[in-house]
């Protein structure tokens, strides 16, 4: 048998510092954190931001017109897609009419090369930085038969906005091309727009919106139950809510809020929840919020941590014809025979804005952190949409609000 031989010094420095190496590597893996966001960043042009401002402040102008109207409903609006439609009508307007559209777009003072550029950025990069987020937006503009469109306008268009027109009668033959167009742009997610159009119209502006998209995170749907969610008028409902520790997340709390971001996919797009706090009302917050109070909000929401969420599975569609907020807006001549979108083609203007947006959330995330989940420690932050609340989801990297949306009833 071998005769055992103890080790030199420098064999036991060897085998110390080996053992050390692997404590150190055990100890990683134990504290190994879970999975980083990882968002592609989206340039814009210079002063590319205050258009993104232009984009939002219009979305909170339209949600506050919106709730004198519809006090009991869940509401839910698509800025980005409202001001890409708005936009184009104001590339094809003048005088007066121009004016109007510019000042509820808020890009008074921004050359237009600006505004464009901006828009096409956003177009192009939004739907493809992501592969876990459905983005399909579909955009048109339908436009009365024997109207001429001037060449320069339907080439800015083609350029900067990636929209089609429609120069068609205004008749169910042309309706359901137009209804059919938007399911194949949002694939087959949105079947239809509308059912009926107006033979009398000159021009429409339709624009439609479906997003679902999977959680960074996402819930366990072992915790998804039922619980209470009191409704405006101190009615309790049953609603589905979905609950967990989201890791990464951002929350903050002030006196008429609490507010809490949830991101999808890798980190390009995220949910905010603004629930408000006792003996503060949800039309309260939303009729005194302004572009400055959001961007204060969002200001506020920093460090990324582990946040406690209990918030209601949605599933909400919503179709509107805009032309009652916009013309309390401003848009005064803009719906008369009086407007001037000479840019365009002499003697139209618009008579109706359609929107179509629908909204899915679900439970799953994309990566599974189970075992992650039963190392971390709640810091006692925590997010409960059991009463009505205002949303948005944006694009991170700019800031610019996809979606926003008041739910009154998750049940709706």
């Amino acid at each position: 048998m071998k005769k055992y031989k103890p080790m030199n010094t420098k064999n036991k420095f060897i085998f110390l510092l080996l053992l050390l190496m692997t404590l150190s590597l055990s100890c990683t893996w134990l504290q190994k954190p879970g999975p980083a966001l990882n968002p592609q960043f989206i340039t814009l042009p210079n002063n590319g931001y205050k258009v993104v401002d232009g984009i939002n402040y219009l979305g909170i102008n339209v949600i506050n017109k919106l709730i004198d109207s519809l006090p009991q409903e869940n509401i839910i609006i698509s800025p980005i897609n409202l001001s890409v439609v708005l936009t184009i009508l104001c590339e094809g307007a003048n005088n007066q009419t121009k004016d109007e559209i510019k000042n509820i777009l808020h890009f008074n003072g921004l050359e237009e090369i600006t505004v464009n550029s901006t828009f096409k950025s956003l177009l192009e990069n939004l739907p493809k930085v992501d592969p876990n987020v459905d983005f399909l937006p579909a955009n048109t503009v339908w436009i009365k038969d024997g109207f001429i469109l001037t060449p320069d306008f339907v080439d800015k268009i083609n350029t900067y906005f990636l929209t089609n027109f429609f120069v068609m009668p205004f008749n169910s033959s042309t309706l359901n091309q137009i209804n059919n167009w938007i399911k194949d742009k949002t694939h087959g997610k949105i079947d239809y727009l509308m059912q009926t159009s107006d033979q009398n119209d000159i021009m429409d502006i339709i624009n439609a919106y479906y997003f679902s998209a999977r959680w960074f995170d996402g819930f366990n749907p072992e915790n998804t139950q039922k619980a209470d969610f009191t409704t405006c008028d101190n009615q309790t409902l049953q609603v589905t809510m979905m609950q967990d520790l989201i890791s990464q997340a951002r929350f903050v709390i002030n006196d008429s809020v609490s507010i809490g971001e949830i991101y999808f996919g890798n980190g390009n797009y995220s949910m905010i929840f603004v629930v408000p706090r006792t003996l503060h009302t949800l039309d309260e917050i939303v009729s005194k919020l302004t572009p400055e109070i959001w961007n204060n909000w969002m200001s506020s929401l920093t460090t990324l941590h582990p946040v406690l969420f209990e918030i209601p599975r949605l599933n909400i569609n919503k179709f509107y014809n805009f032309d009652r907020e916009l013309k309390l807006l401003g848009l005064s001549s803009t719906f008369t025979p009086q407007a001037d979108f000479s840019g365009i083609s002499q003697g139209v203007y618009l008579t109706k804005a359609y929107q179509r947006t629908i909204l899915e959330l679900k439970e799953n995330g994309i990566n599974d952190i189970s075992n992650a989940r039963e190392r971390r420690q709640a810091t006692g932050d925590k997010l409960i949409a059991n009463q009505p609340f205002l949303f948005a989801i944006r694009e991170t990297t700019t800031g610019v609000m996809l979606i926003l949306g008041i739910v009154r009833n998750p049940n709706q």
